[in-house]
């Protein structure tokens, strides 16, 4: 009897960053951690790579691969990953790369964004109501107070120019997940920065990425310089265009990730461009 043919996965997008590492030296990868429409591989230097279906979308070190959902079901914990400019390849899979479908991460430079205009405040002050509605448990409302505390400590720390980057070590880690609340928060205080034209700032708070987990590190790594996931983009957009029904859509989007990450990041975003 014929064995079932299982389609290849097709690129359908290469983060820059990403396909330009894998120019530098081929190297192998592995399972890190599987979800329903993405997984993360982690290579032999510690570093990243997702692999993404497009309902996930482009992120700053993602291929967004066409492929059914259970593709991801192939990959086990411990099978070695080829990675090159080439090609990833797997036992029984492979995805070609194409540098025709690279995609930039890096923000783009737009006009700085001050003196929100009443509708957009309207849209990101809501997000300003954080850590949210009470927790559950003791820890988890101590959690909560600790990361209110230090979001504000943090915007003072930005006000004044002063000790940011031990503001930031106070939240980074702060939180359970893979991503926790507090680095979640300096995301969006990393995206509002960008915006503000204030991008001196982005390393310091990026140099505290090494005290988290390894994919809360890359996120924040990666928005050191600038770069974050399309939904930031299009966020971004909207501002450059003062259009508030687009930044309501677009916000909305992003507070639906994760479990709580997209909220918590818009927290960021929203005290850093209103002030907290």
């Amino acid at each position: 009897m014929a064995a079932c043919c299982v389609a290849e996965p097709r690129l359908r997008s290469v983060a820059r960053p990403l396909f330009a590492r894998l120019a530098q030296e081929p190297r192998q990868a592995c399972l890190h951690s599987r979800f329903e429409h993405a997984c993360n591989l982690v290579d032999d230097r510690g570093e990243l790579i997702t692999l993404a279906l497009p309902a996930v979308g482009e992120g700053p070190f993602s291929l967004v691969i066409e492929a059914e959902a259970s593709f991801f079901e192939r990959l086990r914990p411990g099978q070695a990953i080829m990675c090159s400019a080439e090609r990833l390849r797997g036992a029984s899979w492979q995805i070609w790369l194409d540098p025709a479908r690279v995609w930039e991460p890096r923000l783009a430079r737009i006009r700085p964004v001050t003196g929100l205009a009443p509708a957009l405040a309207s849209v990101l002050r809501p997000f300003q109501a954080w850590p949210g509605s009470a927790p559950a448990s003791p820890i988890a409302s101590s959690t909560a107070k600790w990361l209110a505390c230090y979001a504000a400590a943090l915007q003072a720390a930005l006000a004044a120019r002063r000790e940011v980057a031990a503001a930031a070590h106070r939240l980074v880690g702060l939180g359970p997940g893979l991503t926790p609340a507090g680095d979640d928060y300096l995301l969006g205080v990393m995206a509002g920065l960008w915006l503000r034209d204030e991008r001196e700032l982005l390393p310091i708070i990026g140099g505290v990425a090494k005290h988290t987990t390894l994919l809360s590190a890359a996120f924040l790594r990666a928005a050191a310089q600038g770069c974050f996931a399309a939904p930031w983009h299009a966020l971004a957009s909207a501002f450059e265009r003062q259009d508030a029904t687009a930044l309501r859509v677009t916000s909305e989007g992003i507070a639906r990730i994760g479990a709580s990450s997209g909220q918590d990041a818009l927290a960021g975003l929203a005290d850093t461009l209103l002030g907290r």
